[in-house]
């Protein structure tokens, strides 16, 4: 979770941007959450270190 009183922590709490009050995905559950981290963190998995891009 974000460090509170940021901008970041309010769009994870209300699920909305406060400066253009446009609504934001943020995820949840546990699933949303791994599978993102997944995608973040692809590139330090050892199939993918050598593979070119």
């Amino acid at each position: 979770t974000p460090t509170p009183m940021t901008i970041s922590t309010c769009m994870y709490w209300t699920g909305m941007d406060p400066k253009t009050l446009e609504k934001v995905h943020v995820p949840y559950t546990y699933n949303e959450k791994k599978l993102l981290k997944n995608e973040v963190f692809r590139h330090l998995k050892p199939q993918y270190i050598n593979r070119k891009r």
